[in-house]
């Protein structure tokens, strides 16, 4: 039963680090060892699920929900600090990229009664680039490096919506 439910287990341990990620004062050590693991949870489930061939419909949804709760609390938690270092058009950026995340959610669930996202290269690059943001925030290379990130998120949610609306067939 264990070894059917693994992968979920460490998908689980990610929401149980983002709700502690809530209590903790943001960007300092045990926040930042707390949101690693979360991290670490987020590669380890995916792949286990792969490699031990446990993948499942729950186990995606799960997933779905764990990444957008983690990046979720992550800007609550930092949001403040973004408007201090960020010009007002990358803060734009961040809403039209939020703007189009609730339409593919919307979209999906309404059209499938499902809430997932579509687990595409672009959307896990995105998250791949979008982890470092709490590590890099305080330093002079931060808004370069947030143009990047804005602009991968932006192609990686695009994309997404072009898939969802064009009846791509693939899993939830």
């Amino acid at each position: 039963m264990l070894r059917k439910n693994v992968a979920n287990c460490f998908t689980a341990l990610r929401i149980i680090c983002t709700i502690i990620m809530l209590f903790l004062e943001t960007l300092t050590l045990p926040f930042l060892v707390i949101y690693t693991i979360a991290g670490i949870s987020d590669v380890v489930d995916g792949y286990l699920a792969r490699k031990m061939k446990i993948e499942s419909d729950f186990g995606r949804k799960l997933d779905s929900v764990a990444d957008l709760s983690m990046y979720g609390v992550l800007f609550i938690k930092i949001w403040d600090r973004l408007n201090i270092i960020l010009p007002d058009w990358n803060i734009t950026g961040i809403w039209i990229i939020v703007a189009v995340r609730i339409v593919n959610y919307l979209y999906v669930y309404i059209r499938h009664h499902a809430f997932a996202a579509v687990h595409t290269i672009l959307n896990k690059l995105t998250g791949v680039f979008l982890f470092p943001l709490p590590y890099l925030i305080n330093t002079r290379t931060i808004t370069v490096y947030a143009v990047f990130v804005l602009t991968l998120a932006f192609a990686a949610a695009c994309y997404e919506l072009y898939l969802n609306i064009s009846n791509y067939d693939f899993k939830y």
